[in-house]
């Protein structure tokens, strides 16, 4: 455990990489994509940091014209990490944003990027999972589609449920293969894109170039036969997890069917079952401390939300230095005011061996009050920590002089 806490994001951070403007059409994203046989594209704003676009983004766009529709409208921003950023820090806000892709970088200049598949491959080496079994770590009776099901049937599954990898069986339930989402959407881009078959899947051919997903859901005669992997890692419950990981990387997969004595599934495991687990590991070393009233303010966006934490955290650290916090809290409110002004409000208090600590602020930045906030109760806890020295101080002076 100590051993990956010391790994930071640029030990392992890829530096190779891909990026478009924001004003670049549909089109020139999915060519580096495709061409690149990459999961997601940076994207750049007049060379600065601008947000990324992938094929997450691209399953969300039907029947858009690829020669004029520009990708500005249609990017993602994960907030930029620096690169002296913990491993268990990025993991834990890689598991809390949804992202499979965390931006390295500092003053809008992104110089490099960890992926899920980067997390894996360290913490092979870390032990962290060492004497870990399937088991603890599968999604246990997993959407089960068989080999002669629509592709339609499928893609509404991925949709309606938020899954990305669905175990394909045949007549007799048996394991044949596994349909992931980004292998339907890297198909289907190719079809449009191309007007030809990507390689993906032999019998794929007689997807109709130009077609798009609605289109294909509309044709039930399209088995998830056409683009399963029929060669996916599978396991026992029992198996030890460190090693089908081993076999996915180097079969360049992502996913582990998990299945009984009869070859029939029964669990799926994904990249993010793991990053939920390193990502528990953070949140254990982070258990006092209690944020509410957060997630229901829609004012505050997912990189403001990421600061909070970090603000707070960091804070933490320096306090530790004075006293012992403990059972910290938390809690936001937001206030709308006349017109399109909010309002925020925070309230801090926590306990150390010094006595209990509280303050409030507010303002319109809901980051500036927080931090304004932060250092009021760091001066609190100096005002106290002071006293608390100052007293031991006289009671050792009057102990002198009364001898």
């Amino acid at each position: 455990m100590n051993e990956i806490k010391e790994i930071k994001a640029k030990d392992i951070m890829t530096g190779t990489i891909k990026s478009i403007d924001k004003n670049d059409t549909l089109n020139k994203a999915v060519s580096a994509l495709l061409n690149d046989r990459i999961h997601n594209l940076i994207v750049l704003d007049n060379n600065k940091y601008a947000g990324i676009f992938g094929y997450k983004q691209l399953a969300k766009l039907h029947r858009r014209p690829e020669q004029t529709t520009k990708i500005a409208n249609y990017i993602v921003k994960p907030p930029l990490i620096a690169e002296d950023t913990a491993i268990l820090d990025i993991v834990e806000q890689m598991y809390r944003l949804n992202y499979k892709t965390i931006p390295i970088g500092n003053h809008s200049q992104v110089i490099g990027l960890i992926t899920e598949r980067d997390i894996l491959n360290i913490i092979l080496n870390s032990g962290i999972l060492a004497g870990k079994k399937v088991k603890d770590f599968m999604t246990p009776a997993p959407f089960i589609l068989h080999e002669e099901e629509s592709l339609g049937k499928a893609y509404s599954l991925f949709r309606k449920h938020n899954v990305s990898r669905i175990p394909i069986i045949d007549k007799n339930k048996k394991l044949t293969g596994i349909l992931e989402s980004l292998d339907m959407i890297r198909e289907i881009s190719t079809k449009e894109h191309y007007g030809s078959d990507s390689g993906a899947s032999a019998s794929s051919s007689y997807i109709k170039p130009g077609a798009y997903v609605s289109d294909i859901i509309a044709e039930h005669k399209i088995s998830v036969k056409s683009l399963m992997s029929e060669t996916p890692v599978t396991a026992k419950p029992d198996d030890l997890l460190v090693d089908k990981i081993k076999e996915n990387i180097n079969m360049d997969t992502s996913t582990i069917a998990v299945i009984d004595e009869d070859n029939c599934p029964t669990g799926i495991i994904a990249p993010k079952d793991i990053i939920q687990y390193l990502a528990a590991l953070k949140e254990e070393q982070t258990k006092d401390i209690q944020i509410s009233g957060l997630e229901s303010i829609k004012t505050i966006n997912e990189y403001e939300k990421t600061e909070i934490y970090r603000i707070t955290e960091r804070m933490i650290k320096k306090i530790s230095n004075l006293s012992e916090p403990r059972n910290f809290t938390i809690h936001a409110k937001a206030y709308h005011q006349e017109g399109n002004k909010t309002t925020y409000t925070f309230r801090c208090k926590f306990n150390t061996n010094t006595g209990s600590v509280f303050a409030k602020n507010h303002g319109w930045d809901p980051i500036e009050t927080l931090s304004t906030l932060m250092d009021e109760a760091e001066k609190i806890c100096i005002k106290k920590s002071k006293k608390r020295k100052d007293t031991i101080r006289s009671k050792i002076r009057d102990a002198k002089y009364s001898i």
